[in-house]
């Protein structure tokens, strides 16, 4: 560390001193800087020397890093398109902070520009773009480009993932989807392999990339079952839990069988076909606009569970984490289970305590 005239002694052609400081990094690399006063210059070299004593320094290279570098790098790295296509709705929103250099970022700046997003964006929306956006600044200071995230501790309230009853189809709403499919009402090209797709959409609760990336191979019709291992493209699934064999039913089983292809069982279908479908029933009439395709994922989740299959393996179907996350997002919607409770303890009390039913429905004790 040093701190020198230039030049040594009087002055430069222009008629000024400059100083120069320098100092080393933790690697031994020498840096400097040029300033108009030595009282500048010190303070500087001051500077630095705390930063690296505190482990905060950061490498003047990396300080031009901008926002929108970090943001498109990371999401270049993606995996699967899917992924790659939501990280790139967050990136082209960075507005005012695309230009920013990552190291003079502030916490200031990112709220100001959630608030601004919060005006375009459901807060659902809007959080998943916080957090993919604290993932990048955590990764960058990792990597050493920045000391600190700014970002942390920056969230947004997010409505509860739980479903209300109109949120999930009947079978009979499921069956008429079903048939419009099939008989053109709803799509005029490859009709029968839209239908198939609906259907075993609704028979297992599969993802909409979990059906296109479906190939023959993880079909066995032997065993009546299909093998959930990749995504379009040979992408891998959401998480390692998405991976699972799903029993089908026999009438689902020759539907697939009908229609499959050579790489992929739905080989013609994009995944634009499922919200194409979903376009046309909305504007028919068929569907309210609150069902999505996903929509029929809940249906099979609710008519399992109403149907008293154990919630893990009705969990194992729908590639759940955990069935604690089955149930937190579907067992609301199951207000018969309680009366159903209540009637199997009234029996136990009445049979084995020498309690029974009033007419009024509480219990009193039998003498």
């Amino acid at each position: 560390m040093s701190i020198q005239r230039r030049p040594k002694t009087g002055k430069d052609k222009n008629g000024k001193v400059r100083w120069v400081a320098r100092y080393r990094d933790a690697s031994g690399r020498e840096h400097s800087k040029t300033f108009g006063t030595k009282t500048d210059a010190k303070n500087w070299e001051a500077e630095q020397l705390r930063a690296l004593r505190s482990g905060t320094w950061i490498d003047p290279i990396h300080r031009q890093s901008t926002v929108g570098d970090l943001v498109r790098d990371y999401r270049d790295s993606a995996a699967r398109p899917k992924t790659r296509e939501a990280w790139t709705t967050y990136y082209n929103a960075l507005g005012e902070l695309y230009d920013v250099p990552v190291g003079k970022l502030t916490a200031g700046m990112i709220r100001k520009w959630v608030a601004g997003r919060s005006e375009v964006w459901a807060p659902r929306t809007l959080s998943n773009a916080i957090a993919f956006l604290n993932t990048v600044l955590n990764k960058a200071m990792e990597d050493g480009v920045i000391a600190v995230n700014p970002g942390k501790g920056i969230r947004v309230s997010v409505p509860s993932k739980r479903l209300s009853a109109d949120d999930v189809p009947a079978p009979a709403d499921v069956m008429r989807l079903i048939r419009a499919v099939e008989d053109g009402r709803l799509c005029s090209h490859n009709r029968v392999e839209r239908a198939a797709m609906v259907r075993l959409a609704a028979a297992t609760g599969m993802r909409r990339g979990e059906l296109l990336g479906l190939r023959p191979c993880d079909v066995n019709e032997l065993a009546g079952t299909i093998t959930v291992g990749q995504q379009r493209g040979n992408n891998p699934l959401k998480t390692q839990s998405s991976y699972r064999v799903i029993s089908v039913d026999s009438v689902t089983m020759a539907a697939i069988l009908a229609v499959s292809g050579e790489r992929y069982i739905f080989e013609s279908l994009g995944y634009g076909a499922a919200q194409k479908i979903m376009d046309r029933a909305h504007e028919t009439g068929l569907w309210p606009r609150r069902w999505t395709f996903h929509s029929l994922r809940h249906f099979h989740a609710t008519q399992l569970l109403s149907a008293g299959v154990p919630v893990k393996a009705v969990s194992a179907r729908l590639g759940h984490s955990s069935a604690a996350m089955t149930l937190d997002v579907y067992a609301h919607l199951l207000p018969a289970d309680d009366a159903l409770a209540a009637g199997i303890v009234g029996d136990l009390l009445r049979d084995n305590c020498g309690m029974e039913g009033r007419g009024d429905g509480g219990l009193r004790a039998v003498k």
